[in-house]
């Protein structure tokens, strides 16, 4: 099969946040196109806010400067407003949708500076009406005033277009216009584990969660997997976002936005009041409707090695073993549960479960001392360090090793 995009680069989320800002400095076109779930408008609605200075970095609909706009189902009209009789009976205004950051609603919002950077998305940009498409072109105005139909936007606009290819699975796509390519940069975006890992990490369901812990450990093995296309991949790529199934295939997909909503899931079944047995079986068909029954069935297999590693984890606590002597699955399972335990230690110390206060009420205690037996026990003497430096973070998030404790080397 030809390969449409072969001289179009990947992008990272890092190099998109490096380069944003310069490259929409002259309303330019930023086009990033990937499979649906890849996390492109989570990471223009969450990311580049900050990139471009923008002070109040909420939703359009929520009163701030970052205006997500999808018009998949819009035509023209819809798009660009309705037609109004003048007062004369013969010319005619067009009202200005209320979604749209015309000069009249920056004006009117915020701090009232027309000037200020305005983050403007236009959501699934490939799926719009042809016509609708067409009406982008004249919001690129270097001489004069960036237009939509007959409306004048805010003269800052940083615009990023966001869609998927037929080669993505999106079979109603349609390729990127040259006139909108000519007027701007476009890549495809690669939002691989190791950067969504990173984002992740500072969410509150990514603490303590199974699957997180799961993926880390795939990751820190470095096992390779060949694709039905005889491609070789890392397995925690395949695992985290498979080779697009050919078209015609149904079946459930992982992608980034279905590992965010299982984590999200596990972390409100562990709080569900039913049975474990309940618990269990409700992850497993939350997972399989998901990233399907083959992941689901390994993720299952590593929480149950997590139960049983308990014993392990008090052998090595009690002197009896040494962490060095675990490998694998089973030196990850161990650390998840010393992960656990040091930070439901530092929890009981302080009396709540907010990060920011248990940091704050365990300090004293990191200073003298008291859970030196996590890192001299369970994290120094770890074989595989990229795993100990996981659990150590994870656990610094509550416990303020870092600064604190001269034997944490993270």
């Amino acid at each position: 099969m030809i390969n449409r995009f072969a001289n179009t680069a990947k992008i990272t989320i890092a190099q998109l946040k490096l380069g944003f800002k310069l490259w929409t400095e002259n309303l330019n076109f930023v086009t990033i196109a990937g499979p649906s779930g890849d996390g492109k408008t989570e990471i223009a609605a969450t990311e580049l806010p900050e990139v471009l200075g923008i002070e109040d970095p909420r939703l359009h609909t929520e009163g701030g400067d970052v205006y997500l706009l999808n018009y998949t189902d819009k035509g023209p009209q819809e798009a660009a407003g309705y037609g109004k009789v003048n007062d004369d009976g013969i010319h005619m205004d067009f009202t200005a949708p209320r979604d749209l950051p015309t000069v009249h609603r920056v004006k009117n919002t915020g701090n009232g500076d027309i000037n200020r950077p305005i983050l403007l998305i236009l959501d699934e940009f490939s799926l719009y009406d042809s016509t609708v498409q067409g009406m982008i072109r004249p919001l690129q105005a270097r001489k004069g005033k960036p237009m939509f139909g007959t409306h004048e936007l805010a003269p800052n606009i940083r615009i990023l277009l966001t869609g998927n290819r037929i080669e993505d699975g999106s079979q109603n796509a349609t390729d990127p216009d040259q006139a909108i390519l000519t007027r701007g940069k476009f890549f495809i975006i690669d939002n691989n584990f190791s950067d969504w890992i990173k984002w992740a990490s500072s969410k509150d369901w990514a603490v303590q969660n199974d699957i997180i812990q799961y993926l880390k450990y795939v990751q820190s093995m470095g096992d390779t997997v060949r694709t039905a296309e005889g491609e070789t991949r890392l397995k925690i790529d395949e695992i985290f976002k498979p080779t697009i199934p050919m078209s015609g295939t149904v079946n459930p997909t992982a992608c980034p936005r279905q590992w965010e909503n299982v984590c999200r899931e596990f972390k409100s079944i562990q709080d569900m009041n039913i049975s474990d047995n309940e618990k269990e079986d409700l992850l497993r068909m939350s997972l399989n409707g998901a990233v399907g029954i083959n992941v689901t069935e390994d993720i299952m297999s590593f929480i149950e090695s997590i139960k049983n590693a308990i014993p392990k984890y008090q052998d090595v606590r009690n002197d009896l073993k040494s962490m060095a002597d675990f490998s694998g699955i089973d030196a990850m399972a161990v650390l998840t549960i010393a992960t656990q335990q040091v930070i439901k230690e530092a929890k009981q110390i302080s009396g709540s479960s907010e990060m920011d206060q248990v940091r704050l009420d365990s300090g004293a205690e990191v200073k003298r001392g008291s859970f030196d037996w996590f890192l001299d026990k369970f994290i120094d003497p770890a074989t595989n360090q990229e795993m100990a430096r996981f659990a150590a973070e994870s656990a610094n998030r509550f416990i303020k090793f870092e600064g604190s404790n001269d034997k944490y080397k993270f």
